[in-house]
């Protein structure tokens, strides 16, 4: 005679991770605009994992490509086309090994003294480096937009 094995009942648990908060436009342009590193630009820190720089990219992307911004037009559509071409930079820069441990040795100093400047608990936006910075993409934009690409490049070195 045939024997039947007892039935197992498995339960599977399911883990939702929490949303991420929700990202709006404005909060968007402003964080890409002010950026001081590609890591900013993507909302992660600098030893966020290439799958969550990837993950990070895709879901901004997504959501903000100028795509969906043409009807607005202006200057929105301008800010968001200038953010999606940095968006882009960002992701290609760190998203592969080598060139991310070429951008991370280029800016190693700026990190640790954004380390050092967040742990004394000074505010980075208040420090003279950062006001020089702002000084000279001003003046390099500025230039840029008057057609004097070659004049604005060592702004932005």
């Amino acid at each position: 005679p045939k024997v039947e094995k007892p039935v197992e009942i498995v339960e599977e648990i399911v883990v939702v991770p929490p949303a991420a908060p929700v990202l709006t436009l404005e909060d968007y342009l402003k964080r890409v605009e002010s950026a001081e590193t590609l890591y900013d630009v993507l909302g992660m820190e600098h030893t966020a994992e290439l799958a969550d720089i990837k993950r990070s990219y895709f879901s901004i992307a997504k959501a903000f490509h100028p795509d969906h911004f043409h009807q607005q037009g202006g200057s929105i559509l301008k800010r968001v086309q200038n953010a999606f071409t940095e968006l882009t930079h960002a992701h290609e820069t760190l998203k592969s090994e080598i060139t991310r441990e070429t951008y991370d040795f280029k800016i190693r100093k700026e990190i640790a003294e954004r380390e050092k400047t967040r742990s004394a608990g000074t505010n980075f936006e208040q420090s003279a480096q950062f006001q020089q910075a702002a000084e000279n993409y001003e003046r390099g934009f500025g230039l840029l937009m008057d057609g004097e690409v070659e004049a604005s490049l060592p702004f932005f070195a």
